[in-house]
């Protein structure tokens, strides 16, 4: 599968017209439909249907799990860019929000400064729901954030250092 042909699928989903696509990518319109055929030769199912060019698109089974999955692979496919871009900064980025950044950050700060590693702190104040995006997206290693909802709880993979 194609990276570009996957983004270009799922952006049309979003968006809902090939024309909207086309300019949010500054391409021509046949890209994207050029784009879409190529996924849809290769799953065997046309993934969309239209009734005629001004109609909604409409997935088909197939094309809502390859939306779905394929949202998530890109997002996968830009935090495995940006930490393989940044693979030798030596920067561990921690997002904090509001009240557990005032609470927390002055510990990790000194904790990473006793440890002679300070250099590697890049921190960044922002909204707990921002943090939990960025955190989502890749763009940081390390959310620490305050809320009063369960709702605000990810289910977030967590993995080990070495």
């Amino acid at each position: 599968m194609n990276e570009r042909d996957l983004t270009y699928f799922c952006k049309l989903i979003e968006l809902g017209s090939y024309t909207k696509t086309a300019r949010f990518f500054e391409v021509t319109q046949p890209t994207i439909s050029a784009a879409v055929k190529r996924l849809a030769h290769q799953y065997g199912d046309p993934l969309i249907t239209q009734e005629n060019r001004k109609s909604k698109l409409v997935l088909t089974t197939a094309g809502m799990i390859l939306y779905e999955k394929g949202l998530n692979l890109i997002n996968d496919l830009k935090s495995l860019n940006y930490d393989v871009g940044h693979a030798n900064d030596k920067k561990i980025r921690i997002a904090f929000s509001g009240i557990a950044g005032g609470f927390y950050m002055p510990d990790i700060v000194l904790a990473f400064y006793q440890a002679g590693i300070a250099s590697m702190l890049d921190p960044t104040f922002i909204r707990s729901s921002s943090a939990l995006k960025d955190l989502s997206a890749g763009k940081v290693d390390v959310a620490i954030y305050s809320g009063t909802s369960p709702s605000m709880i990810p289910s977030i993979t967590c993995g080990h250092w070495k």
